[in-house]
């Protein structure tokens, strides 16, 4: 890599992503508290990434920065495209701004950042970062491979983790819901308990910036059907918010 990260970190700060500097060729923060370390201050990244323009490009992910899910492909152990697929005919896609294609094969879909939590369904091979994560971003590179945009629909939506749970695993849902149930009897029972005890015991319940296409090195084919909206469409990073 060369000062071509360092524009495209300064292009992300410049939109209010905040953007960290990983080991080169990996995914391990090069900065000592990691996602923490993560900003839009443009003398530090110039910092890092003039000094090293081999370290890889993250971005903090969830407000200010962006939401993404992450869709895996795991080789013979499986891949996320069928889940994506249900999730794209659900709707639960519509808000995409961008499809990064990362180095293993899956795809990064970004959506305006939230404040929620972060994510995994094993079982479905799909990851998702909010408050508290980070992603890799082009032009990262990981055994060799770039991570690539390679469509840009320019949405402004956000992604419902909740409803992609409760949509691929219901029966995960039902059972929290009865574990509500009990704590809730538990609950009442402990308040009544706690009411019933005499005073004094002590008791207490506590991008618009263009990216430079790179060749691929395979070829870049969408699994999911239908096709989502702007595939392969423009390279262009752009910004879920407003």
């Amino acid at each position: 890599m060369t000062g071509g990260t360092l524009r495209e970190a300064l292009a992300l700060a410049e939109r209010g992503w905040p953007v960290m500097p990983c080991q080169p060729g990996q995914k391990i923060p090069a900065t000592p508290h990691g996602y923490r370390d993560a900003t839009t201050d443009r003398q530090q990244i110039t910092g890092w990434f003039g000094r090293h323009p081999d370290w890889n490009l993250a971005i903090a992910t969830g407000a200010p920065g962006p939401d993404v899910l992450d869709v895996d492909e795991h080789g013979p152990a499986g891949n996320g495209y069928t889940a994506a697929r249900k999730l794209l005919r659900a709707g639960l896609l519509d808000g995409a701004s961008t499809y990064v294609w990362t180095p293993s094969g899956g795809v990064h879909v970004y959506f305006a950042g939230s404040q929620q939590r972060n994510g995994h369904l094993p079982a479905h091979h799909l990851d998702f970062r909010s408050r508290g994560g980070y992603v890799l971003a082009p032009p990262s590179v990981i055994d060799g491979q770039l991570y690539q945009v390679v469509g840009s629909p320019g949405g402004h939506g956000g992604f419902d983790w909740g409803a992609a749970v409760r949509l691929l695993e219901p029966q995960r849902q039902q059972q929290r819901s009865r574990q509500a149930e009990s704590s809730g009897q538990d609950l009442t029972y402990l308040a009544r308990w706690v009411t019933s005890q005499p005073e004094g015991t002590g008791t207490r319940v506590c991008s618009g910036r263009p990216i430079a296409r790179s060749r691929p090195t395979r070829p870049l084919t969408w699994p999911l059907w239908p096709t989502p909206p702007g595939w392969p469409g423009s390279v262009t990073w752009r910004s879920p918010g407003p």
